[in-house]
């Protein structure tokens, strides 16, 4: 079996367990708190992961890749300081932001709780760092810290949270998970001497001109992805925003049956573009062609049972879930070719631009969709609103990409970079 088999087969396992954990959080709640209730906390949950973003500045793609064709250890820490230099003003705007956003929410901007812990979970999440993990080989690592703290959140949601008034103590054990796995990543990342401080403007500006284009890409592309609820709560009900985001988790999670191939492979793929980029080709034939059968494979058993996991899991009044659900899991097909295309061809030949210009096509579809169905269609019309926006990234990034064809000369870029 080659290595990278291996670490695909061993991340499969660690994302199998972190991902099942936030799933087991969706009946608990729904049951506990009631549909309104809990379309509210799904909301507050989609809006801190969007103002994570702003926090996570697409690090998540550039320092991995910074990270993967770093030399030695003093270059790691050369990238782990610049980040950090980054993120530390990018958390204060985040949660002014994200406050802001909550509290002229009408759903939200009632509760003080929500107001107040919308903001930390949405700076604590952007802050953990996973691009570190990635960028060093040890995901697997990185999920089980990030599991544990989504064990001790669900935990005390179980033992802490029992009726329709417990929204915000929900929200707020939520907050707490999230601290706790970024604790436990910075005291690993101390721990391997990787953890070097040294405030710097010129580096931070340095770094958040680097990751500018993969940053709006990552910001366009959560207007489909987790802003879902949040836009139903502003346009529509939270019951509505409670639909769209069971169903939204549900697909999410067999979205991440991709992830472990883009996290493994992106390295290899970045050493590649500047080692031997005419080999870039077959690679992204052989890796596109597993992503789209692991697409295939999800996609129709989350169709086959769709009905029969929200039925026996949640309470009657979610059953308008399952049509949802059904319509969003061809996006998991759709996105099987737009992480192809990024992940085995723009980002390792760093055309971040094209990822860029893609995404932001695909935002405004999204959220033009989201404008014109969510009042009259619910979570219906925000699933086809993301669809959509799937397949025009889709076209998009494939266009830019045959017209470059960047595999057929040396990318400077990367040279430099390496050197």
């Amino acid at each position: 079996m080659s290595r990278a088999v291996a670490d695909v087969i061993s991340t499969y396992v660690g994302m199998a367990i972190r991902t099942c954990i936030p799933l087991a959080m969706l009946p608990l709640l729904s049951h506990r708190l009631g549909v309104a209730a809990f379309g509210s906390v799904l909301a507050a949950q989609s809006l801190a992961l969007l103002g994570a973003l702003l926090t996570g500045y697409g690090f998540q793609l550039s320092a991995t890749r910074d990270i993967g064709i770093s030399k030695n250890t003093t270059q790691i820490q050369g990238v782990v300081e610049r980040v950090i230099n980054a993120q530390l003003p990018l958390a204060g705007l985040t949660a002014i932001v994200v406050a802001c956003a909550c509290w002229l929410t009408p759903a939200l901007g009632s509760s003080a709780i929500f107001v107040l812990a919308t903001p930390l979970l949405s700076v604590f999440t952007g802050l953990y760092p996973t691009w570190y993990f990635q960028g060093r080989g040890r995901i697997v690592r990185g999920l089980m810290i990030d599991a544990a703290g989504q064990i001790a959140a669900l935990g005390g949601i179980f033992f802490l949270a029992h009726d329709t008034d417990s929204a915000g103590l929900s929200l707020s054990l939520m907050v707490l998970g999230s601290a706790i796995s970024l604790c436990l990543a910075v005291c690993i990342i101390w721990r391997d001497g990787m953890l070097k401080i040294a405030l710097s403007s010129r580096e931070a500006i340095k770094m958040l001109r680097e990751g500018l284009p993969l940053f709006l890409a990552r910001m366009g592309s959560a207007t489909y992805t987790v802003a879902g609820a949040w836009f139903l709560v502003a346009f529509s009900t939270p019951a509505q925003a409670a639909y769209y985001g069971v169903a939204s988790k549900l697909v999410s999670a067999m979205l991440l049956a991709l992830a472990p191939v883009a996290q493994i492979t992106l390295p290899r793929a970045s050493r590649l573009a500047v080692e031997a980029p005419e080999h870039i080709p077959l690679f992204v034939m052989k890796w596109g062609l597993v992503l789209l059968g692991i697409a295939l494979l999800t996609s129709m058993s989350v169709r086959w049972a769709a009905p029969s996991i929200i039925s026996f899991i949640f309470p009657a009044d979610m059953m308008p879930a399952v049509g949802v659900t059904k319509f969003l899991a061809l996006t998991v097909i759709a996105s099987a070719f737009s992480v192809s295309l990024s992940t085995f061809l723009a980002i390792p030949f760093r055309k971040d631009g094209i990822v860029t210009l893609a995404t932001a096509v695909g935002a405004v579809v999204n959220f033009a969709a989201a404008l014109v169905f969510a009042a009259s269609m619910g979570a219906q019309g925000v699933a086809i609103g993301r669809l959509g926006s799937e397949i025009v990234i889709v076209l998009v990034m494939g266009i830019a990409m045959a017209w470059m064809q960047p595999w057929r000369k040396t990318d400077r870029a990367a040279k430099r970079a390496l050197t």
